[in-house]
């Protein structure tokens, strides 16, 4: 691309771009962007890892609008203790492993919901299972 051929634009450096590595935070949000919209896509990503989970029971609270709390409760499988951590970073599901992306028998299996929630806003989840005490996890 010749430079030299960019219009004048009073926001925009006329000197060579930089190509530059966003930092973790930044990369995040962009993610989270492409996830949660507004509050109901965040409620929608909630409900269907509540489906995912097998629950017969999902109630869901709001305050705000959504802008100040979104609770999602259900009676789903829960995620174990030690998964828990793990389920709040980018690109972490149980929904796939990755050997056959097109056969994809799940609502949501990318592992960004839990990720991008916690990068726009404060995100607690408290989980367990059957077999564990209740488990909590901020991000």
């Amino acid at each position: 691309m010749d430079c030299s051929m960019l219009k004048h634009d009073p926001n925009i450096s006329q000197s060579q771009p930089v190509i530059r590595q966003l930092n973790e935070t930044a990369i995040n949000q962009i993610a989270a962007g492409e996830v949660v919209e507004r509050p109901a896509s965040a409620i929608k990503e909630l409900v269907e890892n509540a489906i995912d989970a097998g629950a017969s029971r999902i109630d869901v609270e709001y305050a705000d609008g959504g802008k100040r709390l979104i609770q999602v409760t259900d009676n789903g499988c829960g995620i174990a203790a030690e998964d828990l951590a793990l389920a709040m970073s980018r690109h972490a599901t149980s929904k796939i492993d990755g050997s056959d992306l097109l056969n994809i028998q799940s609502f949501g299996f990318r592992g960004e919901a839990l990720p991008s929630l916690g990068a726009v806003g404060k995100l607690t989840s408290v989980s367990y299972t059957h077999l564990t005490l209740p488990t909590i996890c901020s991000v």
